[in-house]
């Protein structure tokens, strides 16, 4: 969202690095969506880009937690399932 924001309206990087008070390499790692959007990085984008900080916090926490789901789903997957908790049928 904030990369095709920034690349759609054709702002300087480096100028709004400086002006969100941000290390580069956080920037571009938030712009790939490698890092999560902190209230402070919500605040600054906020006031540089106009966009609304609590959606993009509401966003930030739906993206979480949609991240535990499927991390948990895996997790589940690639356990065995314990003896106990297995099903046995007894032949009559």
């Amino acid at each position: 969202m904030i990369a095709e924001y920034v690349n759609s309206q054709g702002l300087n990087k480096t100028e709004l690095v400086k002006r969100l008070g941000l290390a580069r390499v956080n920037f571009y790692a938030l712009m790939r969506g490698d890092l999560r959007v902190t209230p402070k990085w919500a605040v600054a984008l906020e006031k540089e880009l106009g966009f609304d900080a609590e959606q993009m916090l509401e966003a930030q926490a739906e993206y979480d937690l949609w991240k535990a789901r499927v991390a948990l789903q895996e997790y589940r997957a690639e356990q065995p399932v314990p003896q106990s908790k297995q099903m046995s049928f007894a032949m009559a």
